[in-house]
């Protein structure tokens, strides 16, 4: 099964996450990104696991 990316503002629409903040966090390095040039794409499945990792390790009162 193929895997398929998102780039920053469709992740963002998809699951309703504002941009700015994805695009911090993966830049932190605490959600996974591939950069293609100076594009950032992300793994649906992946983002879902680190924000779920986020949620349970530091409740609900994230950056």
């Amino acid at each position: 099964m193929k895997a398929k990316l998102y780039n920053l503002l469709s992740l963002s629409t998809e699951i309703k996450i504002p941009a700015s903040w994805l695009k911090a966090q993966a830049r932190k390095g605490k959600i996974p990104c591939l950069f293609i040039g100076k594009k950032m794409f992300f793994n649906f499945t992946a983002v879902e696991k680190a924000l779920a990792d986020l949620a349970s390790s530091k409740g609900t009162n994230n950056e």
